[in-house]
């Protein structure tokens, strides 16, 4: 009787399982498919969108296309993707677009259509460069190179050169980049495409403008502007006179630089640009901020404001308030400087809290495609095989349910007599089988209590191990270092003993040579110690001063210092009183003492030097560079008895600086070995000189987090050369320390001025 019971459960349960398992089927099945009808009324609405224009409804039908592509054939899959890719492409989700166009790829690649195959690589390729995604976007566009050549595809060649031509130039490879956009030109030219024309023009001058050859920048761009002008294509006009100005007023050109953002504005203003007219507007305001006139700066920064704000253009406001933080310094105003720089972060951080919403929206949206693509691919192979499997497991399921209900009819009879007599008996064997249960329980419980202890005690012994190890080394890096640091601050006592004081240096000349001048010193080393030095001596009546740059700083550096130190004492002690031939002379004494021969792949260790003799009984100054210049500035007008070699000349608060540029080569070993040349120049009364290395001009910071660069640091000279040495030095490091923000200090900085008597 027991035997008989089991066998009829099992029947019992076998038949519920495939019943339960065809329900479930069906289930799934419904919930994943829609009808033929339904999905071409889907798609059709998709394409009605996608040819009106109406992005934002065409991407929506478009999902849910893609969602239920296995009803497409795979011409019309692929052409569903490339349309899905335009139109994310379109509405900024670059990512999304990336998919669309790899499945669109998946497709094509399975057959002979190969100028698909080409476009579209070459807008991913695009869109990764877009993305940052550099290297594989290098990658992609140089396979895809290759692919147009073989089939001669043109058109999308260009456009590969054009990708390859941003990518080297996001990487700063100039020359690279503009290699690529120079091809992209060549065949836009021989396929009379005005677009790529004069979009290949701009790029070419956007290239030279970022590596600072402006005037190759302008002559790109304005043969841009002719091709643009002449197929009356305004919005590329308005960013093409925007991207000019940029060149005129790097090389001071103001007047020139306006004149095209005027006309910028007045398309902007005619087409409703907008967008382009708040940058416009902000770059006039820059324009005129430089010119000195504060008045129409702040005309256009608040015209600039007007419209970002009415627009709600969170990157252009963040924009704005910066220039205006910058205006309003320039002001004196710093009070209001500092307000509108909190506005400018303020607005920058809701941009980045935006873009990083938008980004995890994206993930979180191709997450659940991806999870739905997977099953609906599952469901397209294996629909046909489930179909069968429901049937046979239908088939299986009515004649199990008949045989069973036969059985049970006869089974319930010999059960109920049989359930009265084991009642009894089951009940109390399930009492006995709960009582052991729980006493296997309470002795297993014991037995992981005591492992867990015991595992407990050895972790506990291990980690006190461990502890001690830590802070045994923690110890001995502690000791190491503090006797680091006293070596440094040991060898920067040494480095600065060395270095002269040059006040007290300055008071012996004055009181010995007549009144010689009033100097300054803004030092400011970037470690420790330094590889910037200054060195002075008085000698027959005459002032010897360099200020130098060694290679590396640091350590290294330092070292080199004292070598330039050592040396100058030697050859001036050897009464050579000519710039040239001291410069000659260190570099000798540097190759000597290095043991530079000029090998391949040898140290090219050395110094860049600005070195000049001061006569103040004949007012002269003999100078001579080694990479480095020196910077004089006087009063307007200029004396025509005041001559110089070569000048750069530029107006502020009715001063003038003019550069003495030094040789281009180094103290040490170099690939051109030719001798100094010295400049000799007569100077007046209360002319101002300037000795300076290249660690202030470099200093990475600002609004924008680039380089100071030379014009910056001329227009500082020229700005406060009516204040006192003292507040001059007080002006640079202020100046300094503003630009550099909280951004790491690059290198060694060494300003040296002197006000002459």
């Amino acid at each position: 009787m027991p035997k008989f019971l089991k066998i009829s459960f099992v029947f019992f349960s076998i038949i519920v399982s495939l019943s339960t398992q065809c329900v479930s089927d069906e289930l799934i099945n419904k919930s994943l498919t829609i009808d033929t009808a339904t999905f071409n009324k889907i798609y059709h609405t998709f394409e009605k969108y996608y040819e009106s224009e109406n992005y934002d409804s065409a991407y929506y039908y478009g999902q849910q296309v893609v969602l239920h592509s296995y009803n497409l054939f795979e011409r019309k899959k692929s052409i569903t993707y490339s349309y899905m890719g335009e139109i994310a492409q379109r509405k900024n989700l670059y990512t999304d677009a990336i998919f669309y166009y790899k499945e669109a790829m998946a497709i094509y690649n399975k057959t002979d259509d190969y100028k698909s195959i080409a476009s579209i690589n070459s807008t991913i390729g695009y869109l990764l460069y877009v993305t940052g995604e550099y290297e594989e976007a290098s990658v992609l566009l140089s396979k895809n190179e290759s692919f147009c050549f073989k089939h001669n595809l043109k058109t999308s060649l260009a456009r590969t050169y054009m990708g390859l031509g941003f990518v080297y130039r996001g990487l700063n490879a100039f020359g690279k980049g503009l290699e690529f956009f120079s091809k992209y030109l060549e065949i836009a030219y021989e396929l009379d495409n005005y677009q790529d024309i004069s979009t290949a023009l701009n790029e070419i001058g956007n290239v030279y403008l970022l590596s600072g050859d402006y005037e190759k920048a302008i002559s790109y761009q304005i043969k841009s502007i002719e091709v643009k002008e002449e197929y009356k294509d305004t919005l590329a006009l308005c960013y093409s006179y925007n991207d000019i100005s940029l060149s005129y007023k790097y090389l001071g050109k103001y007047d020139l630089a306006l004149e095209y953002l005027l006309k910028s504005e007045t398309i902007a203003i005619n087409f409703k640009y907008d967008y382009v007219l708040t940058a416009v507007y902000i770059n006039i305001a820059d324009i005129y901020n430089q010119k000195g006139d504060f008045t129409k700066a702040e005309i256009y920064l608040n015209k600039a404001l007007a419209i970002a704000l009415g627009l709600n253009l969170k990157s252009e406001l963040s924009a704005v308030y910066a220039e205006f933080s910058r205006f309003m310094a320039e002001k004196g105003d710093y009070k209001k400087a500092y307000e509108y720089q909190e506005l400018t972060t303020l607005y920058a951080d809701s941009l980045l809290n935006e873009n990083v919403h938008k980004q995890l929206n994206e993930l979180a949206a191709k997450y659940e495609f991806d999870k739905k693509q997977k099953e609906i691919a599952l469901l397209s192979k294996d629909q046909l095989l489930q179909q069968n499997k429901i049937t046979q497991q239908k088939y299986i399921q009515y004649t199990l349910i008949f045989g069973i209900v036969v059985f049970v009819i006869v089974l319930i009879i010999l059960v109920n007599r049989y359930q009265i007599k084991q009642r009894a008996n089951k009940e109390l064997a399930r009492k006995n089988e709960e009582i052991f249960q729980q006493k296997e329980e309470i002795s297993s419980q014991r037995d992981e209590i005591e492992y867990q202890r015991d595992k407990l005690l050895d972790l506990n012994s291990e980690i006190s191990t461990q502890r001690d190890q830590v802070t045994l080394q923690r110890d001995e890096i502690v000791v190491k270092n503090k006797e680091i640091n006293d070596s440094l601050n040991y060898a920067k006592r040494i480095q600065q003993a060395l270095l002269p004081d040059i006040s007290k240096i300055f008071n012996e000349i004055n009181s010995s040579l007549g009144e010689l001048g009033e100097p300054f010193v803004f030092f400011r080393p970037k470690d420790i110690v330094s590889g910037d030095f200054y060195w002075i001596r008085k000698k027959n009546n005459k002032v010897f001063l360099t200020v130098a740059d060694c290679t590396g700083h640091g350590v290294p550096g330092a070292f080199m210092s004292i070598l330039g130190i050592s040396a100058l004492n030697e050859i001036i002690n050897n009464n050579i009183t000519e710039s040239s031939q001291i410069l000659l002379q260190l570099k000798a004494y540097i190759i000597n003492s290095l043991h530079q021969t000029g090998k391949m792949g040898e140290m090219q260790d050395g110094m860049d030097m600005a070195f000049c003799i001061i006569d103040s009984e004949n007012r002269t100054i003999d100078f001579a560079g080694a990479n480095n210049s020196l910077y004089i500035v006087k009063s307007l007008p200029s004396s025509s008895s005041y001559k110089v070699d070569e000048k750069t000349n530029s107006n502020f608060m009715n001063f003038e600086l003019y550069e003495l540029k030094g040789d281009k080569m180094p103290l040490g070993i170099h690939v051109s070995e030719k001798p100094f040349k010295s400049v000799f120049i007569n100077y007046l009364e209360n002319d101002r000189i300037y000795l300076f290395t290249d660690g202030y001009k470099d200093q990475i910071g600002g609004v924008n987090n680039k380089k100071l660069k030379t014009v910056n640091f001329k227009n500082k000279i020229l700005q406060i050369s009516l204040l006192s040495m003292t507040q001059q030095k007080e002006e640079l490091t202020n100046y300094f320390e503003q630009w550099k923000g909280s951004n790491e200090q690059v290198d060694d900085v060494l300003v040296l001025g002197i006000k002459l008597k």
